[in-house]
């Protein structure tokens, strides 16, 4: 079993190892498999293609709904659900300089958000919750607003996140809301980006 020394710490016993270990001149170690990659997912997308269908009416996603019941998504219908919204997300023209912006927490439409994204090749960006309903100033929130650019802005319940949104929202961004939309706030929902239907891009 090989003895290897970190710098800082007391020697590790790594246990058989099929790899290469080299020390590099500013200290760190380097260790590099024997083994060649072989045949892997290109992207998470690959495996959602492959679960869709391999298992498509297995449950990939579940969360509890504002009625506190479980609501289930399988791989199917997510593939099938996240092709829709790559294609709202494209017809938005949102790219790597307008990209999505998540302000809520983890839940279904939340993941997705996120597939839709990944399907389309939209850079997304899932923003701590205590940004928008903790922080009074907003000044964090804003700050990655200004630095991310985002095109769209998503948040589960419209009238949570109200003063937040009404901190950062700016011309040219869409809004989606899932539910309870904030008054006055122009939005899509989220319905209707599952609505979409997608095309060859």
């Amino acid at each position: 079993m090989p003895l290897v020394e970190l710098p800082g710490m007391r020697p590790v016993r790594m246990g058989e190892m099929d790899a290469e270990l080299t020390r590099r001149p500013d200290g760190s170690l380097h260790v590099r498999s024997k083994y060649a990659l072989g045949p892997h997912p290109r992207s998470m997308i690959d495996c959602l293609d492959h679960w869709a269908a391999v298992a498509p009416d297995r449950v990939f996603l579940a969360d509890r709904g504002p009625d506190g019941e479980w609501r289930r998504v399988t791989f199917a219908e997510a593939r099938r659900k996240a092709r829709a919204v790559a294609q709202f997300l494209i017809d938005k023209d949102l790219s790597a300089d307008r990209p999505l912006m998540i302000l809520s927490g983890n839940s279904v439409e939340h993941g997705l958000l996120a597939l839709g994204a990944m399907t389309a090749g939209i850079p997304f960006a899932p923003v701590s919750p205590a940004y928008s309903l903790v922080s009074t100033d907003h000044s964090k929130l804003k700050y990655l607003v200004g630095l991310l650019t985002p095109g769209m802005i998503f948040a589960a319940e419209g009238s949570v996140y109200e003063k937040a949104l009404s901190a950062i929202m700016a011309p040219g961004m869409d809004l989606v809301v899932a539910r309870d939309p904030a008054p006055g706030m122009d939005h899509t929902p989220f319905d209707a980006v599952l609505a979409t239907s997608p095309g060859g891009a």
